[in-house]
């Protein structure tokens, strides 16, 4: 942006960072189509991009933050633990948001436990 902002964009998940996975981490399994990021940045060149990496440590790591720049944008990634994993992305993201906000109402399906761990990853909590 011209006038000294930025804008910064935060999502479930950031374009696939390539850089190879540390002790006690490993690559989400690929899945369908909305289990997967975007393969190009939708964002402007050098603005920033928050978001989960793909990548699941366990157990929690304290701060493992994957940066990388992809057609100018810099992506910002964090893994989850497998818990958050199941609970979070799988879960919450994939069961309830993703068929609500997608027109597909009659998949919904709702897990109070699901929707905790969602919010204790949105809030940066380690998993209960």
């Amino acid at each position: 942006m011209s006038d000294g902002r930025r804008l910064v964009i935060v999502s479930n998940r950031v374009p696939r960072i390539e850089s190879s996975a540390g002790a006690g981490e490993a690559r989400a399994p690929r899945g369908r189509a909305r289990d997967r990021a975007p393969r190009r940045p939708v964002a402007l060149p050098r603005e920033p991009w928050f978001g989960w990496s793909g990548r699941i440590a366990d157990p929690f790591p304290p701060a493992s933050i994957t940066r990388q720049l992809l057609d100018g944008v810099e992506l910002i990634g964090s893994p989850l633990s497998r818990q958050e994993f199941d609970r979070s992305y799988l879960g919450y993201c994939n069961e309830t948001l993703w068929p609500l906000l997608h027109c597909f109402q009659g998949r919904v399906r709702i897990d109070l436990e699901q929707e905790k761990s969602y919010r204790e990853v949105q809030a940066g909590s380690p998993p209960s």
